[in-house]
């Protein structure tokens, strides 16, 4: 019997929170808050070429240094130049992002490389 006196109590004080907040937001004592649902359009798909033009052009590296950084595997990367598969999901939108902003890469891979941190990155393509 104590404990539903308690459950009751406890649902009670909760109501009773609630309806005090709700009071002090008609009479204007906290600040509202606005949420809005942000709508983020897909990002459209890449030729093969495209892919590798980012790689090779802009980014220039490998295709294992790619897939490193886009946490793929080499076979995966090779697939998209060829033709074989496309990027999509993370992948695709990743692709999108470094593909407008290549700096934030290629910032990465200069740091790298200054500190003398090779592990796994290959030489630039050529």
């Amino acid at each position: 019997m104590v404990e539903r006196q308690t459950k009751s109590s406890s649902f009670f004080e909760e109501a009773m929170a609630a309806l005090a907040g709700a009071i002090d937001d008609l009479r204007g004592n906290h600040d509202l808050v606005t949420r809005r649902r942000v709508l983020v359009d897909p990002p459209q798909p890449i030729p093969p070429e495209a892919v590798a033009r980012l790689r090779k052009d802009k980014l220039k590296v490998s295709q294992s240094v790619f897939a490193q950084l886009l946490n793929v595997s080499l076979q995966t990367v090779h697939a998209w130049e060829q033709g074989r598969n496309k990027p999509s999901g993370i992948a695709l939108r990743l692709i999108r992002l470094i593909e407008a902003n290549p700096h934030i890469l290629t910032d990465l891979l200069s740091r790298q490389r200054e500190k003398g941190d090779s592990a796994g990155l290959a030489a630039p393509a050529t």
